[in-house]
């Protein structure tokens, strides 16, 4: 793409919203693979804001996919806490009374 224009990460998120989706499936060939030709693709309308809006929501999205990414690895975390804690509670290794007194 032209990068007086357009910048290219933002080309890809747009090339993966629902807008553009949408625009490919109606003008996709499936046969035993869907494919789409160049053709097709270069009618896509594309919202061009100015450059610096344009980086500005590039680096919204790679901040929003890092903090999705941590919150992941976190509960990824937590859950095999989780079974651990369960494990050694329902084995016997770890004794609980009641009222959770000592």
């Amino acid at each position: 793409p032209d990068a007086t224009r357009v910048n290219s990460d933002y080309l890809a998120l747009w090339c993966r919203s629902l807008v553009a989706r949408s625009f490919f499936m109606a003008r996709a060939k499936q046969t035993t693979m869907t494919t789409i030709a160049q053709p097709d693709i270069l009618p896509l309308p594309v919202a061009m804001p100015p450059l610096p809006e344009q980086e500005r929501a590039v680096t919204r999205v790679d901040a929003l996919r890092r903090r999705i990414g941590d919150e992941l690895l976190s509960t990824a975390k937590l859950m095999s806490l989780k079974a651990a804690l369960m494990d050694d509670l329902l084995t016997g290794r770890v004794r609980t009374t009641p009222g959770g007194g000592n």
